[in-house]
């Protein structure tokens, strides 16, 4: 793993390099997910918008990548027709933008196991793009990369990551995740990596009292719920 430390603003970042391709999930290998286990908030999103505009204001409301996947073949279908926010339920990236997102109720962290933490929803076009996670939103571990892929078609793509693998565990506490757009596909339309949903698994909601309590006594480890 490689360690690069930048001063920004007097403030020491430091960012934990790690190369590894995400796995494409199909379908039915989906875990049933509780409403809690998605991104809660935006913490910063910061598009890159083309001439035209591209992506337009349809595609650039970035809570559309909060809570629950919820784009359908119907609603694609409905989004390419007339794009619109209400139609359009997802989040573009542009060509280089990212977007950053936290959990509220619930973290990530690694369980011992070459299982998937980690989930991200893609729809349109398989675009590529990089995936960090951060316990503080300062400190940045790249967990791995979606593979730009046009041979897939257009789609609803799910992405597992283990991060394990990155080197995190049992007793890790990550909130924040940044996906930010690789800039290989530059004739898509809308511009950029396409998000609908983050996710983290498996987790346990915490009520917001129980959660400032157990992070200051550093407590958080055992609430971790067991892989079926």
């Amino acid at each position: 793993m490689k360690i690069n430390t930048t001063s920004v603003l007097g403030l020491t970042l430091t960012l934990l390099s790690f190369s590894a391709q995400a796995a494409l999930v199909a379908p039915g290998d989906v875990p049933d997910f509780d409403d809690s286990w998605f991104a809660d908030v935006v913490i910063d999103y910061s598009p890159v918008i083309d001439a035209g505009p591209n992506p337009g204001t349809a595609f650039t409301d970035p809570n559309q990548a909060l809570g629950r996947p919820d784009v359908t073949n119907s609603s694609g279908v409905a989004c390419a027709l007339g794009p619109t926010p209400e139609n359009c339920r997802f989040t573009s990236m542009g060509d280089g933008g990212s977007l950053t997102v936290q959990f509220t109720d619930n973290f990530l962290d690694g369980d011992g196991t070459t299982a998937f933490d980690l989930y991200i929803w893609e729809v349109g076009v398989a675009e590529g793009s990089t995936v960090e996670v951060s316990a503080d939103g300062l400190a940045w571990t790249n967990v791995g990369t979606i593979e730009a892929d046009d041979t897939l078609g257009i789609g609803i793509f799910t992405y597992g990551f283990d991060i394990d693998a990155a080197g995190f565990g049992i007793g890790d506490v990550l909130t924040y995740v940044r996906l930010t757009d690789l800039n290989l596909m530059v004739t898509s339309s809308p511009r950029g990596s396409d998000f609908d949903a983050i996710g983290a698994i498996p987790t346990v909601p915490i009520p917001a009292a129980v959660w400032l309590f157990g992070s200051g006594l550093g407590l958080l480890g055992w609430m971790k719920r067991k892989r079926a």
